[in-house]
C-alpha cells in the first residue's frame, strides 16, 4: 500500500514540476519576444537619431565615449563610413571602423575585406586592438577571418543585434548624451 502512495505522490510531484517548467518557459519566451520587439523599435529609432542629429561622426564619437573609450579622433572615408582612433579603459590604442555612415550602408554586412583592411592598418601602426561597429550582420567569410587573426591582434565586433542591445542598455542609463547634437 505504501508503494502505491509513494508512486502517486511522485506522479503528482512530477506533474507539478512539469507544469512549473511549462509556465517558466512560456514566461521566458514572452519576455524574449517583448525584448526583441523593443530592440527592433530601437533599431529604427537609432537610425533615425543617427541621421536626425546631422552629425553622424559626432554621434559615433559620443557612443564610443559612453562605451568607455576616450581620446577619440576620427576621419570620414566615403565608401566605408567613419574610422577612429581612441583608447580603451586600460589606455591601449584601439582602431575603430564604424560602418554606419551613408544611408545605404547603415545595415550593410561586415565583410572580410574590411576586416583585412583594419588588420592591415593595425599591423602597420602597431595597434593590437580593433573595434567594428555595424548595424548589419557579419558575413560568414568575415567570421572565418576573425577566427584566424593571430595573437596579439584582437577585434571586437558590435554588429546589428549587439549594437541595438548596447544602445538599449545605454538608453536606460545615459540617453541624453547620445541624443545631444
Amino acid at each position: 500500500m505504501s508503494y502505491i502512495l509513494i508512486t502517486l505522490i511522485l506522479v503528482v510531484v512530477f506533474l507539478i514540476l512539469d507544469r512549473l517548467q511549462t509556465l517558466y518557459s512560456l514566461r521566458k519566451k514572452a519576455w524574449q519576444e517583448d525584448l526583441q520587439s523593443r530592440l527592433e523599435v530601437l533599431k529604427v529609432a537609432a537610425k533615425h537619431d543617427y541621421y536626425r542629429i546631422g552629425d553622424p561622426e559626432g554621434w559615433t564619437a559620443r557612443f564610443l565615449q559612453l562605451l568607455g573609450y576616450n581620446d577619440i579622433s576620427g576621419s570620414l572615408e566615403q565608401d566605408r563610413g567613419y574610422h577612429y582612433s581612441c583608447r580603451n579603459s586600460q589606455g591601449d590604442k584601439v582602431y575603430v571602423s564604424c560602418l554606419l555612415g551613408g544611408r545605404d550602408g547603415f545595415e550593410s554586412p561586415l565583410t572580410a575585406q574590411l576586416l583585412r583592411s583594419l588588420v592591415g592598418a593595425m599591423v602597420v601602426d602597431g595597434v593590437t586592438n580593433g573595434l567594428v561597429i555595424t548595424a548589419g550582420s557579419v558575413e560568414a567569410e568575415a567570421e572565418g577571418y576573425l577566427k584566424k587573426i593571430p595573437q596579439p591582434y584582437r577585434i571586437e565586433i558590435i554588429d546589428g543585434d549587439g549594437l541595438v542591445q548596447s544602445l538599449y542598455d545605454l538608453r536606460t542609463v545615459k540617453l541624453e548624451p547620445l541624443l545631444q547634437p
